[in-house]
């Protein structure tokens, strides 16, 4: 997490007002974890995972470790395990750049429910919307919109879609549990539409990245003339051989797909998929021009 970003600028200003240490990653989480051990440790949920498949085995921390997780989902198996192999408390936040900390709580391993990121933070309001902008009822799903006198409410470059009627629109849709917390499903632009059937790109993407062999996995959708269209499904394969492992994942699908082997997928300083670069890559991939 770079400086660029609210967390990135914030965390250590927060850090640093105590009299603490702050270190960038930039050789990686692992590294961080076995030469620094850090108290508090920042991450996007495909960081954490990605960590505890590179760490050695018998890895314990030295001292308490908090985890604050932001930038996705967090699957519950990578909850549980990161809890379990180090001894961790973790926390997870949602937010943006314009508009801050939206939500934040623990994570409360027996009744975590994926996706959850915490309860609305003081002097924030947030609220899920159907497609005209009526406020849902607790556990309906629709577009998260946030509001906090300290938001951004413009941009350098001109008018954008995301600020409207003094509330942002993040792009996100989820729902708000019995409890109150904040569950976000899915980005809007991570729904797939295969003829007139809805797909979370996210969605078949956690799954997926369960299966053993997988480094890191991005779905995409292929807009093919003359048809529904197609899934694509890029893999990061681990040790696992290539032939069994895209067997493996076709047998998880319940629609036909590309599945294809990547090296690295793009993701941003923040570890979320940069899903139209994928989908160029993908295009490049599949139909070669």
């Amino acid at each position: 997490m770079g400086t660029n970003t609210l967390g990135g600028f914030l965390n250590p200003l927060s850090r640093w007002t105590i009299g603490g240490a702050v270190a960038y990653a930039e050789g990686g989480i692992v590294e961080a974890l076995l030469k620094l051990s850090p108290s508090i440790l920042i991450a996007a949920p495909t960081q954490l995972q990605a960590a505890l498949r590179a760490l050695p085995p018998d890895y314990r921390p030295p001292s308490a470790l908090k985890i604050i997780v932001a930038g996705g989902s967090l699957p519950k198996s990578v909850a549980l395990e990161a809890a379990s192999r180090l001894n961790a408390e973790i926390e997870m936040q949602y937010g943006s750049t314009e508009a801050g900390v939206v939500t934040a709580g623990p994570v409360a391993l027996r009744g975590y429910a994926e996706g959850s990121t915490g309860f609305v933070c003081p002097g924030y309001q947030a609220e899920i919307v159907d497609e005209s902008g009526r406020p849902q009822e607790r556990g309906q799903s629709g577009m998260i919109r946030v509001r906090t006198p300290w938001m951004a409410l413009s941009y350098l470059d001109g008018p954008n879609a995301s600020v409207r009627d003094g509330w942002f629109y993040p792009g996100d849709i989820g729902y708000f549990t019995a409890s109150g917390e904040l569950v976000v499903a899915a980005r809007q632009d991570d729904v797939i539409n295969m003829g007139g059937v809805k797909l979370s790109a996210s969605a078949i993407e956690s799954r997926l990245a369960q299966l053993p062999g997988i480094d890191d996995v991005g779905v995409v959708f292929l807009d093919i003339r003359g048809s529904i269209g197609r899934l694509a499904v890029a893999i990061v394969p681990s040790t696992v051989a290539w032939p069994e492992l895209r067997e493996r994942v076709l047998s998880q699908l319940t629609r036909p797909a590309d599945v294809i082997a990547f090296d690295r997928l793009p993701r941003n300083e923040m570890g979320k998929l940069v899903r139209s670069e994928l989908a160029r890559q993908v295009k490049e991939r599949v139909q070669p021009s």
